[in-house]
């Protein structure tokens, strides 16, 4: 398993969609005024300052390559081969394209 990172996770969006994706990098405060003025978005709760500052964490944890390490355990605990985060975006955007 490849770690995930907020690069490679547009580098997949972008192969789905058959286009480039950017993103910019803001400091945490930038984030969290953005979300409580524009709203929610899924999966966040409509402008909570507090669940945004949890969930900003999120990135911060992915900056500093805490999922470089995949844990075997989880396969375990589900009984089954774990699937490529690739594999989960495509199935997940494909299928959000057809219900809409």
């Amino acid at each position: 398993m490849t770690p995930i990172t907020i690069s490679a996770i547009s580098d997949i969006f972008a192969e789905i969609l058959g286009r480039p994706i950017t993103f910019r990098i803001v400091s945490v405060d930038e984030y969290i005024e953005f979300h409580k003025r524009r709203g929610a978005t899924p999966p966040y709760p409509s402008g909570e300052e507090d669940f945004l500052k949890k969930w900003v964490t999120t990135f911060k944890a992915l900056e500093k390559g805490e999922s470089a390490v995949v844990d075997r355990l989880l396969q375990q605990v589900l009984g089954r081969e774990l699937i490529p985060m690739k594999d989960t975006l495509t199935k997940l955007f494909k299928s959000e394209q057809i219900s809409k």
